[in-house]
């Protein structure tokens, strides 16, 4: 849905000014405030349909495109359960402008509910996308031109993007989904499973145009820290 959070943050100052200086809700002045300010409220709708679903996460990724006509969306067959390891969902955009088609962009392996599969306009660039997937076992982030259709798949899955789009931060997705199944990805097996701190369980950072990868630290060397 697109909604204007500021607008009804003013909305609800609006009603805590009201009730300091007018007690009585339903006075004509009072009424009269409200009235002029709903007519500045953004309208609010739906903009995909059933009977898929349809969702976008996370929340700090940028879901409108720079020219806030074209929409990133998720979709999914079904609702009200975890995903398994062989659930796939769509990646579609939809065009505001062009009542809310919706347009199938690819697919993922490597998601849940919570933040999907990083799905995301890429930072600095205008027509790009990125999002991602699980490839057999290696977990995988693809970037798409949405113009062009040209794809390319980075060999590592990112978790968060750098503002200039070039480089991207990444963790241990099997490992999270063992340890916080709510955010990770189901997949292959945690190959750590039974260890508390592995030296191979990494965060690292991910040149998008090079898919050059770079291990920044450990789960191991994090535990040295906290508990040396």
């Amino acid at each position: 849905m697109i909604l204007q959070l500021g607008r009804i943050c003013a909305l609800l100052a609006l009603f805590a000014d009201g009730a300091s200086a007018d007690p009585d809700p339903a006075s004509d002045a009072f009424l009269e405030r409200l009235r002029q300010t709903q007519t500045d409220l953004a309208t609010v709708r739906p903009i995909t349909r059933g009977p898929k679903s349809h969702w976008f996460g996370y929340y700090d990724k940028f879901q409108f495109d720079p020219t806030e006509r074209f929409v990133l969306g998720m979709e999914a067959d079904f609702d009200h359960r975890s995903p398994t390891r062989g659930d796939v969902i769509k990646i579609g955009m939809i065009d505001i402008e062009d009542d809310d088609r919706w347009t199938e962009l690819g697919e993922s392996r490597a998601w849940c509910w919570q933040q999907g599969c990083m799905l995301q306009w890429r930072p600095g660039a205008e027509d790009e996308i990125l999002w991602n997937d699980r490839n057999g076992a290696k977990l995988v982030c693809h970037i798409l031109n949405v113009k062009t259709n040209e794809k390319r798949t980075v060999q590592h899955a990112v978790y968060h993007v750098s503002p200039d789009g070039r480089w991207g931060l990444g963790l241990d997705f099997v490992r999270l989904g063992e340890m916080d199944r709510g955010y990770g990805y189901w997949g292959p097996p945690d190959p750590n499973r039974g260890v508390l701190a592995p030296d191979d369980s990494t965060i690292y950072l991910v040149d998008l145009e090079t898919g050059q990868r770079r291990e920044l630290i450990s789960a191991a060397a994090v535990a040295r820290i906290l508990y040396s």
